[in-house]
This record gives structure tokens, C-alpha cells and sequence, in this order.
């Protein structure tokens, strides 16, 4: 199976890598009736809504108690997918694509396109067993600056003329 990590030189700036994202919608553009790609995304924005079960059961046993994994340990399977290079795009909670393609510029080498979910409401009801005809219609929670989200362009070539 191929990663599409091919390389392309932009402007002198030395290799780049092409993402797959664009490469693939490039190709569904030019062909859309015959076009045999498909886009594959991976959702990691459930710390968002579920907090700190999010992460998932931890694998450790304690007698009485349910343990959930941290949250360093849900963002270390979001590192291994991405070193897997097996999706084309991976949607993170603005916290962890802060984290990811910010701090560790972990999509920089990667032809995986980073994106962060900017459109969270107040209305997430997962805490609840299902949300009832009382509860107050969803309002924008602005968790996330978009300049700090929009950095996730990180993950592409600097210094490049027009942009």
C-alpha cells in the first residue's frame, strides 16, 4: 500500500511532501466520473465532547473502578496513525492539533493533512443521557482562536512566493 508521500520541489526550498488530501482531490477534480480515489479521514476530536472518557477504557484492571487512558495516551494513537500514514486527513480538537502540528510539527514530513474542529456548539449533549426538548438550542463556544487553529498550514512549505 502507498503512503503518497511523494516529494516535490517548491521555489528552491528543498523537498516538501505532497499531501495526499490534495494530491487526491486534484484527481477527483480532473475525473470526476471515473475517478477510482477516495478520501480517508480519521476523527480525533472525541475529547471535545466526551472529556475525559474521550481516551477510551485504559487497558489497566482495578477492581470497582473504571480507569480511562489519559490524555497523552490518546494523542500517542493519533501519532501512530499518522506515522502509519494510512488516512489523508486527521481531525483533531483545536487543543491537540495545537499540540501535534504546532508544537511537535509532527504533519510537517507527513502526507497527512491536520485539521482542527472549529465549530463546536454549547449543545453537546453526550453527558447526558439524551438531550431533552428543555434543553437551550447550541450557541458557538469559541474554544478555539482561529489564528491558532489556522496554523495547522504549518504543515505546509514556508516561504513560498503568493502565499
Amino acid at each position: 500500500m502507498s503512503t503518497g508521500k511523494s516529494r516535490v520541489t517548491i521555489s528552491g526550498q528543498g523537498a516538501a511532501v505532497v499531501k495526499s488530501l490534495d494530491r487526491k482531490l486534484a484527481a477527483i477534480h480532473a475525473n470526476p466520473s471515473s475517478c477510482r480515489e477516495f478520501i480517508l479521514a480519521d476523527a480525533k476530536d472525541a475529547d471535545m465532547a466526551f472529556g475525559i472518557g474521550a481516551p477510551g477504557q485504559s487497558p489497566e484492571v482495578h477492581s470497582g473502578e473504571v480507569q480511562f487512558k489519559t490524555l497523552e495516551e490518546y494523542r500517542e494513537q493519533i501519532r501512530a496513525i499518522v506515522r502509519q500514514g494510512v488516512v489523508d486527513i486527521m481531525l483533531m480538537s483545536a487543543s491537540t492539533n495545537h499540540a501535534l502540528t504546532i508544537r511537535e510539527r509532527m504533519f510537517e514530513d507527513s502526507a497527512i493533512t491536520p485539521a482542527a474542529r472549529a465549530n463546536d456548539t454549547t449543545d453537546v449533549h453526550i453527558a447526558e443521557a439524551q438531550p431533552t426538548p428543555r434543553s437551550p438550542p447550541g450557541r458557538s463556544a469559541r474554544p478555539a482562536l482561529i489564528t491558532s487553529s489556522a496554523a495547522t498550514s504549518i504543515a505546509r512549505p514556508r516561504s513560498v512566493p503568493g502565499r
